[in-house]
């Protein structure tokens, strides 16, 4: 098939396809783990036989500019979403996409609202640091965020509630988004860190004041804006070159929303 007849979007890459498919032009199928184009956008392959010549299409670990701030469904949510639960969410994702690109400027790779292997949802923010791999959920929700035993300060079941409603589901419902990123970088040495980060919330409880710290339950990180920086900023064992490594792995992994 000639080379003009095939017009591929610009985030078109030549990579090891994962899973394999079939070629979108000869249908001829392409096995796992064999070179082939990608077009992240359109969801199709393009075999090797059927285009030879790279000439048109970005080179590998080449982006095109960045999608819009806080994730092009934000930015969706933002223009057409009809409940005040969804303009609620793009507004915590465009604050917190906002706060990453302004205070984390050594190197560090933040990738926004990406689409999840095999169609199983999206993560909000991954960002990849000396730290380790933040994986972070944006929650733009108001009331006091409390971590506390259900019958008083000593009780040793310590639960996260909102505004005085048991909301501890949300961390464990995290994971849903960390072990596909963690299969994806497939190397238990690296660090992951999952977090939920609260836009707007009351942190005044007592029970913070005293602890002088954001809260942990069950690996998850649960703080405000300012103490996820800071804790993503915080020394690490990962050299500039394992993080660009695995930005770029994560990068073209994690299709952009």
């Amino acid at each position: 098939m000639s080379n003009h007849t095939i017009c591929p979007g610009p985030n078109t890459c030549f990579k090891r396809l994962r899973f394999g498919g079939a070629c979108s032009f000869c249908h001829g199928r392409v096995p796992p783990d064999e070179w082939a184009w990608h077009d992240p956008d359109a969801k199709k392959i393009i075999c090797s036989r059927c285009r030879s010549a790279p000439a048109s299409f970005r080179p590998v670990g080449e982006r095109v500019p960045s999608p819009p701030v806080g994730g092009s469904s934000v930015l969706q949510w933002s223009q057409s979403g009809t409940t005040r639960q969804r303009r609620k969410g793009a507004t915590g994702e465009y604050l917190i996409d906002t706060c990453l690109h302004r205070d984390l400027h050594d190197g560090e790779i933040i990738l926004n609202d990406r689409r999840l292997p095999g169609g199983c949802g999206n993560v909000d923010h991954v960002v990849v640091a000396p730290s380790g791999v933040w994986i972070i959920d944006t929650k733009h929700r108001k009331g006091r965020i409390e971590y506390k035993g259900q019958k008083g300060i000593f009780d040793a079941d310590e639960r996260l509630f909102i505004d005085g409603r048991d909301c501890t589901h949300l961390t464990d419902d995290l994971y849903a988004q960390v072990i596909p990123v963690a299969s994806l970088i497939g190397d238990r040495s690296i660090p992951i860190h999952p977090a939920l980060v609260f836009v707007n919330g009351d942190w005044s409880s007592v029970v913070r004041l005293l602890m002088g710290k954001p809260y942990s339950h069950n690996g998850v990180y649960i703080a405000w804006p300012k103490a996820l920086v800071s804790k993503i900023k915080g020394d690490g064992q990962l050299s500039p070159r394992e993080v660009a490594r695995i930005g770029s792995l994560l990068d073209s992994q994690l299709v952009a929303m």
